[in-house]
């Protein structure tokens, strides 16, 4: 008896260990599980990522060629307007206007009087005058024809402005900052203006200084022809 109880209690020891040995592996096996879940979702966001990676690199090559084509056509166009400038500067009609663009070095851009959202009205004008009337009168001395030279603005200019307004005047819309180009470069297309007079009329002066010295003035051929005749007539007197 003593001997069949001692092993009972071997075989109970045994199936309790066992049931322990079995809870410790149920328990293992749930947290290798869920340690396999947390990988298998890290897999999957890893793979997203890279998956966004690689199509944001795709863009990316995509936006540098799209820019690159775009730079090709942008210098394609400049080449195309430097031809025709050149092509206009050799018209009796627009020479004057195509000199004045290629002057102008990156080239000229209107602003377009009549359309609100090109330019706005100027604070300066005739309080009188409507917001988008043209009240300009065409130089004849310009060259320029019936265009309003003060509304074509130099490229470089142009650039130079806006981009001052997007780094420190964002308030400051596009129709305005036109606006203050156009009326600026009135003031200095004034100045010019005022100094090609100014240097036209110097020069005319110096022409017709010039002009007064060679009428007065006999040629050389002349003098000399008339001293060797005077030298001749000495010589005929003293045989």
């Amino acid at each position: 008896m003593s001997r069949l109880n001692s092993s009972i209690e071997s075989k109970e020891t045994q199936a309790s260990q066992a049931a322990i040995s079995s809870q410790l592996n149920n328990e293992q096996r749930l947290g290798l599980e869920e340690v396999l879940r947390r990988k298998d979702n890290e897999n999957k966001k890893l793979r997203d990522e890279l998956d966004q990676t690689r199509r944001n690199l795709d863009t990316l090559v995509l936006g540098r060629r799209a820019e690159g084509t775009a730079q090709l056509q942008l210098e394609a166009y400049r080449q195309e307007n430097a031809r025709l400038l050149a092509l206009l500067a050799k018209t009796p009609q627009y020479s004057q206007f195509a000199q004045f663009a290629i002057d102008s070095g990156s080239g000229v851009r209107y602003m377009n009087a009549t359309n609100p959202s090109e330019k706005a009205p100027s604070p300066n004008q005739n309080t009188r005058q409507k917001p988008c009337e043209i009240t300009y009168t065409a130089d004849p001395n310009e060259g320029l024809g019936d265009e309003n030279g003060d509304e074509w603005i130099p490229e470089e200019a142009y650039r130079v402005a806006h981009d001052f307004r997007s780094r420190c005047a964002a308030n400051v819309s596009k129709a305005l900052m036109n606006t203050l180009l156009s009326d600026l470069n009135k003031v200095w297309r004034g100045r010019e203006k005022k100094q090609i007079s100014r240097i036209k009329s110097d020069a005319n002066r110096e022409v017709q200084y010039l002009r007064r010295e060679v009428a007065f003035k006999k040629p050389y051929q002349q003098v000399m022809h008339e001293q060797d005749v005077k030298r001749l007539k000495s010589e005929l007197k003293d045989a």
